[in-house]
């Protein structure tokens, strides 16, 4: 459910829809709300995913660390390189 006024911060970034379900599922079952932005354009046409960035998954600013340390315990994030500000992707470097 996606509540106006509420600050979401993308955790993870998939060229594809499908690629993100599983992450999306592992993230609601902890109670942790999920938005995916893009999802229908790249279902849709599918060659748009890199001029949109791909499909973003994004959780409310306050779960951020929470959702950032159950990805990266299931494998789709790496550690934070030290000096830079976001997270490594698995399957896709975004650094």
């Amino acid at each position: 459910m996606i509540s106006k006024g509420m600050n979401w911060i993308t955790v993870l970034t998939r060229d594809l829809p499908q690629d993100a379900y599983v992450p999306r599922s592992l993230l609601e079952s902890r109670d942790i709300p999920v938005n995916l932005t893009n999802e229908i354009a790249v279902q849709i046409i599918a060659y748009l995913s890199p001029a949109v960035g791909g499909v973003s998954l994004q959780v409310p600013e306050n779960r951020v660390e929470e959702a950032r340390s159950i990805l990266r315990q299931a494998g789709y994030l790496r550690p934070k390189v030290e000096g830079l500000n976001s997270w490594e992707q698995i399957g896709r470097a975004h650094v």
